[in-house]
């Protein structure tokens, strides 16, 4: 059935109450509810979520009920439906402290996927890979794998990727150091199978072909390599460059890994 487009006097202010979900709640703190006003035409213009809400769920509502989990969760929402009207991030509106930047930008973005604001996601996006630099193995993770699927498979994404791939290279760029180091080997061994990927792509390695599959062996003995899916191990396998490596290393060594998928 045929929906009308949302009349003149739709535009009325909103209330959009922000209230903490009930599961994440500790038995002692308080139920906090956060009121943020807005205008219908506004929201509509800019989420398809809101544009649908209100032509068809809450035609006669005046307030909209989000639930937040946590306080980055909170400040990640308000500052995306600002953003909505601004058609800007400012950024001081998520309160960024170095160890939570990247986290609270991803937040961000979750919202953005979520109201279906792809404006607001572009937005949050450029400002991720513009403005922050990763600052540990977990920072790209939740770049590379906190991210929504329909932000992953979308082309912005790249720059999100770029930026990634310039951390890993930097800061895994002399394979052997990361063998025999251990703050770096173990920093390495945090890395999610995305990481990794991105990692065996970079042409700019110092060290050997020898070396990588020695480091990617001893990531896959970690608790990160353990969890990596049949796919990924096969596309570590297709990354690996097979005629770079020692003879003894293919013919002995390399059917014997057991992330290793030969002729896939």
């Amino acid at each position: 059935m045929p929906h009308a487009e949302p009349q003149a006097d739709e535009s009325r202010a909103v209330v959009l109450h922000a209230e903490p979900q009930a599961d994440v709640l500790q038995a002692e703190e308080p139920q906090a509810t956060y009121t943020m006003p807005a205008h219908r035409l506004v929201l509509a213009a800019y989420s398809e979520f809101y544009k649908v809400l209100f032509v068809r769920w809450a035609k006669d509502d005046k307030t909209v009920k989000l639930e937040y989990d946590g306080p980055d969760d909170l400040a990640a929402a308000q500052a995306c439906i600002k953003a909505l009207y601004l058609q800007k991030l400012d950024v001081d509106d998520l309160h960024l402290e170095p160890q939570n930047a990247v986290s609270i930008l991803v937040k961000a973005i979750r919202w953005a996927d979520m109201l279906q604001a792809p404006s607001c996601t572009e937005l949050c996006i450029a400002r991720l890979a513009d403005s922050f630099w990763p600052g540990s193995a977990e920072d790209v993770n939740v770049m590379l794998e906190g991210l929504p699927e329909s932000v992953r498979s979308s082309p912005s994404f790249a720059k999100v990727r770029k930026v990634c791939q310039e951390w890993l290279q930097h800061t895994f760029t002399d394979v052997y150091e990361v063998i025999t180091k251990e703050d770096l080997q173990k920093a390495f061994r945090q890395l999610c199978p995305r990481a990794v990927l991105l990692w065996m792509e970079c042409d700019n390695l110092m060290g050997t072909e020898n070396d990588v599959v020695a480091l990617v062996t001893c990531w896959h003995e970690g608790e990160k390599g353990k969890a990596s899916q049949e796919e990924d191990l096969v596309s570590l396998s297709r990354l690996l460059r097979v005629s770079q490596l020692a003879r003894s290393i293919q013919e002995c060594m390399l059917p014997e890994l057991p992330w290793f998928r030969e002729g896939r």
